[in-house]
């Protein structure tokens, strides 16, 4: 008995994970999926009729390598977005309030008047990306910002965690 309930545990565990299928297909034709569960998926909007602003608030992306080119003005708002790559593409006065947002990739991204506000950034890497004028931002709680444009216009510290020395 105790073998079939970790088997059957196991199998819960393994699949309450993933994306939804229609969600995804959802979100690529259309740009929008509030409060989907997108994680371990590869996101981008496949409709090029489709322009920004997104709309994924509240949705889970964790997991996940978002690939759609221009974000400026999307919502972002409460996503749960642990460990997800975000990575060289702009994000331009996006909402990304409220968001948990921990060891996700944010390097090589432009987020210039992106509003982080409430949002938990633990361990996130920032290198090289453009934060110039973003607010809400902690980034003593980040794990790198080498080379970044920090909010004031200032140069993020290479070798120092979140611009404190390591």
């Amino acid at each position: 008995m105790k073998k079939l309930s970790c088997l059957a545990l196991l199998i819960l565990s393994t699949t309450a994970f993933a994306y939804t299928p229609a969600q995804l297909l959802q979100f690529q034709n259309t740009g929008t999926c509030p409060g989907c569960d997108l994680s371990n998926a590869y996101l981008i909007v496949t409709n090029m009729n489709i322009v920004s602003p997104y709309n994924l608030q509240g949705a889970n992306i964790s997991d996940s390598t978002y690939e759609t080119q221009n974000n400026t003005g999307s919502n972002f708002s409460n996503i749960i977005a642990f460990n997800t790559a975000f990575d060289g593409y702009s994000f331009t006065q996006s909402n990304f309030q409220n968001a948990l947002l921990k060891n996700a990739i944010f390097a090589n991204t432009n987020l210039q008047y992106a509003d982080f506000t409430g949002a938990d950034i633990t361990g996130a890497n920032f290198n090289n990306a453009n934060l110039y004028r973003a607010k809400g931002l902690n980034l003593t709680a980040s794990n790198t910002v080498c080379n970044a444009i920090l909010p004031d216009g200032s140069t993020g510290k290479c070798g120092t965690r979140s611009n404190k020395p390591i």
